[in-house]
């Protein structure tokens, strides 16, 4: 059984055998042109796509990313000036005289 396609691919290679060499070689390069401006787009819209991809989750990871940038910090800030619930109390003047006294009596 012979379908359309086969008919034309055969009706082709007939037409392209009886074309003399030059002109072989020529529709030759024109089938190549072709096929390579093909492949030139697909890779072009591929690209495209990839960066478009690529820019969304770049765009998405920013307020992830100023999130811990913030967070890391304000953690180094409490390390660096802890407030003064956390430090130790200091002794007062008077403690700190009367101390001194003591140990200059001694």
């Amino acid at each position: 059984m012979v379908t359309g396609s086969t008919t034309t691919k055969e009706k082709f290679q007939a037409e392209f055998e009886a074309l003399p060499l030059e002109e072989k070689f020529s529709t030759l390069f024109k089938l190549e042109a072709a096929a390579l401006k093909e492949t030139l787009n697909v890779f072009v819209d591929s690209s495209k796509d990839f960066f478009e991809k690529a820019g969304e989750a770049m765009k998405d990871m920013g307020p992830k990313f100023e999130q811990n940038v913030t967070a890391a910090y304000e953690s180094v800030k409490k390390e660096a000036c802890p407030t003064e619930a956390e430090t130790p109390k200091a002794e007062t003047k008077s403690k700190a005289k009367s101390k001194k006294k003591a140990s200059e009596a001694e």
